[in-house]
């Protein structure tokens, strides 16, 4: 059954051009397709799936929205309170594989981190034991068949790495028995062609909370890369960029090779969704370029007023991670209290939560 909401725009590339689209309420997780076909986007108890083919909104069960497929047919859901995780067909309206572990005291480890294949046909994701202290098992489940391949003995060389990495950085009692690690699950996790994931995690040593980004070879289940320190990680092509949020003035920093180069210094842009206060940053798949979004004149304290979200506004920066050059490519009001970008596999679009009506979608397109 072929479920879809016709758009008043019929031919796709007029929607790219700052037009809106119209989805559930409270949108927030949004997803390119890397074939730039499709965007996902999670909306509270439903998913929608807008088709820039022909300018159809598709109608998808909903959940935490972890990853669309490259060619933007399926969905990866995950309910967290079931530890489901519902592989989704968008097209053909019907689920593909439904997965549920339940444990000895009959709860459910709850999968995290979902990724597809460059292929399509599996996904790879972290299972949560319940214990934020320990390393979380990363597992590859194949979509037709249900067949599933643990990946758990790459724990152990990368804990050696860690301790090593972190003697380096001067703390002494960095041994591989006494760091215990988890997951970041805000940040992407990536798999190339050649299987190779990139992935990070949160490091827990001497009492210092520390990330950790690496590579790991699917075949020989080796860490290759493994790069410490303060602040968040993210990932792009093999590179890693370092945000370091002030006061004042956030920092992004490209490090490449064990060695440091800055890109970007920019007023503090919190996204409105994370403690810190750090800007919303969005990674494209195949280019340099990232996103770099977040919120001016955020109204404080647990109730702003009507009057001072009114007065905050979006500010969408684009950067080039190779280069260092950045500039502004959107400011608008935005009354909302967080703020959700994404941009496209190719660097040529980017879309936002609109600032005018909660229940709508702006694509826009990059301009050179």
């Amino acid at each position: 059954m072929r479920v879809a909401l016709t758009l008043s725009c019929t031919f796709a590339a007029s929607l790219v051009l700052g037009q809106s689209i119209r989805v559930g309420k409270d949108p927030s997780q949004m997803v390119f397709s890397q074939n730039r076909r499709c965007l996902a986007i999670a909306c509270g108890t439903r998913t929608y799936v807008y088709d820039m083919r022909d300018g159809k909104t598709f109608r998808c069960p909903g959940g935490q929205l972890d990853d669309i497929s490259p060619d933007g047919t399926k969905l990866a859901l995950v309910s967290e309170l079931k530890g489901r995780l519902q592989i989704w067909d968008v097209f053909r309206h019907r689920a593909l594989r439904t997965w549920q572990k339940p444990t000895a005291n009959n709860r459910y480890l709850s999968p995290a981190g979902v990724t597809f294949t460059p292929n399509g046909k599996s996904v790879i994701f972290n299972l949560e034991t319940g214990d934020e202290q320990k390393i979380i098992p990363l597992v590859q489940l194949e979509i037709a068949t249900g067949k599933m391949t643990n990946y758990t003995t790459w724990c152990r060389p990368l804990a050696s790495k860690l301790a090593q990495t972190l003697t380096n950085m001067g703390i002494k009692d960095a041994v591989a028995s006494n760091i215990t690690y988890s997951a970041v699950f805000e940040l992407p996790m990536r798999i190339n062609g050649h299987g190779v994931i990139s992935d990070a995690l949160r490091v827990l040593s001497s009492r210092s909370l520390l990330y950790a980004v690496f590579t790991l070879n699917l075949e020989n289940q080796q860490p290759s890369k493994v790069l410490t320190g303060f602040g968040l990680y993210y990932l792009w092509n093999g590179d890693n960029l370092h945000l370091g949020g002030g006061s004042k003035f956030d920092s992004i920093t490209r490090w490449r090779d064990g060695r440091e180069q800055k890109l970007m210094l920019t007023p503090s842009l919190p996204d409105g969704k994370n403690e810190e206060g750090d800007p919303g940053i969005s990674t494209s798949h195949d280019t340099p370029y990232v996103l770099v979004y977040g919120i001016q004149h955020i109204a404080t304290g647990e109730r702003p007023t009507k009057r001072s979200l009114k007065s905050q506004r979006l500010v969408v920066q684009l950067l080039n991670a190779k280069t260092g050059e950045h500039r502004q490519v959107f400011e608008s009001k935005f009354p909302w209290r967080e703020a959700y970008c994404a941009i496209s596999a190719d660097g040529k679009l980017f879309a936002c939560r609109s600032p005018y009506e909660a229940n709508r979608i702006v694509i826009h397109r990059i301009g050179k």
